[in-house]
C-alpha cells in the first residue's frame, strides 16, 4: 500500500506495443536496470514512447529482459534519505536534483545535472505524510516479510500539487549527486552512524546537522 504510480511490465517489444495503444500520453518508459541515471524516457507521444521501447529491448543499456512503462506524475521530485539498523531508523536529509538537460526541463534525462540540500518543497506537513505513509510502513514492511534491512535507504518521492507524496523508486544506497550537498551538512560521524547500523544499535545514536543550505 505504498502510494506510487500505475504500472505494467513487459517481456517484449510486441506487449509493450499493444499496452501503449491504449495508453494516455505522457507516459513514462523505464529499462528495467542500471542504466546510469539514463534509462528512463518521458514519452509525449505513441511515436516517442514505442521508440523508446526499441532502444531499450535492442541493448541500449546492456541487455534488457523486461521495461516498465508508467504513469506520468506531475509535481516535483526529490529524494528522501534514511539510514536504518532494521528495528529503527534516522533520518538523513533531503535533497533534490535536477535530471533533464537544458533550462525549462526541455532536454532528455541525464544522470543529474545537480543538486541541492535540503529539499525546500518538504514543509512539515509534506514530511509528515512522508514518514507516516511512505518511510514507516516501507521499514516495516520490509522487517514483516523477514527482510531486516541495515543501511542507506532513499526514496525518489515526487510531490504533487496537493502535497501528496508517490514513491518513484528506492534505491539501497545514496543518491548521485545528491550525496554531495548532503553530506556537506553532515556535522556527526558518517562512520558512526554506519557502524551503529551494522551493529543493530541506531536508537541511540543522534545525526547532527548543519541548517545552512548546500548545492553542487
Amino acid at each position: 500500500n505504498i502510494p506510487t504510480a500505475k504500472f505494467g511490465v513487459f517481456n517484449s517489444i510486441q506487449d509493450s506495443f499493444s499496452f501503449l495503444n491504449e495508453c494516455k500520453f505522457p507516459i513514462v518508459v523505464k529499462a528495467d536496470g542500471l542504466a546510469a541515471g539514463k534509462g528512463v524516457y518521458i514519452c509525449e507521444t505513441n511515436d516517442q514512447s514505442k521508440k523508446a521501447v526499441e532502444e531499450i529491448f535492442n541493448g541500449k543499456f546492456g541487455e534488457a529482459k523486461q521495461i516498465l512503462i508508467e504513469e506520468f506524475l506531475k509535481g516535483e521530485e526529490m529524494s528522501f534519505f534514511i539510514i536504518s539498523d532494521g528495528l529503527s531508523f534516522k533520518e538523513f536529509g533531503t535533497a533534490q536534483d535536477h535530471k533533464r538537460v537544458f533550462e525549462g526541463d526541455r532536454g532528455k534525462n541525464t544522470g543529474g545535472m545537480g543538486a541541492y540540500s535540503p529539499a525546500p518543497v518538504v514543509t512539515p506537513e509534506i514530511h509528515e505524510r512522508v514518514m507516516t505513509e511512505i518511510i514507516y510502513p516501507t521499514v516495516q514492511g520490509m522487517l514483516d516479510d523477514g527482510n531486516r534491512y541495515r543501511g542507506f535507504l532513499y526514496a525518489g518521492l515526487m510531490i504533487d500539487s496537493s502535497g501528496a507524496p508517490k514513491v518513484i523508486e528506492f534505491n539501497c544506497r545514496f543518491g548521485d549527486p545528491e550525496t554531495q550537498p548532503i553530506m556537506m551538512r553532515l556535522e556527526s560521524d558518517l562512520a558512526e552512524h554506519c557502524l551503529a547500523a551494522c551493529e543493530g544499535r541506531l536508537a541511540n545514536e543522534t545525526a547532527i546537522w548543519s541548517e545552512e543550505a548546500t548545492i553542487g
